[in-house]
């Protein structure tokens, strides 16, 4: 059973961080053509199949969470990484927002540089997840 939750945990974090990835330039191509109502259609449903897989990811997350006997120093600083990532994905529905609203966001290169520091922020997840064992003292 544990093998099965770990899996699926992983699938729903690979599906909301691939909605992390793509809609930062689906928003830039809504700013280019902001008529293009299946862009538009496109950015929506990717942003709400995000949420469903954070929710899914979170259920995994707490569940296999709640068979470990403490929560160690790299899962506590995962757990911090994951929550600003929640706020990256919170601000990026924002973005979306207001583009599809016809409201100015930051420059397109602002935006391009925001979507590649999401991987900075996935980085030492995937590193604290991998080397959960040789973290901290």
């Amino acid at each position: 059973m544990y093998f099965l939750l770990k899996s699926l945990h992983l699938l729903f974090v690979m599906g909301w961080l691939s909605c992390c990835f793509v809609l930062p330039r689906l928003i830039l191509l809504i700013r280019k053509d902001s008529q293009h109502i299946g862009i538009i259609a496109l950015a929506r449903r990717i942003y709400r199949f995000g949420w469903y897989m954070v929710a899914a990811l979170m259920v995994c997350g707490a569940i296999l969470g709640s068979q470990l006997p403490s929560i160690e120093a790299w899962l506590q600083v995962k757990l911090v990484l994951v929550f600003v990532l929640l706020l990256y994905y919170l601000i990026i529905g924002s973005f979306l927002a207001r583009v599809i609203r016809g409201r100015q966001i930051i420059s397109e290169i602002a935006m391009r540089l925001y979507n590649e520091s999401s991987l900075l922020l996935v980085l030492p997840v995937l590193y604290l997840a991998l080397s959960k064992y040789n973290f901290g003292p």
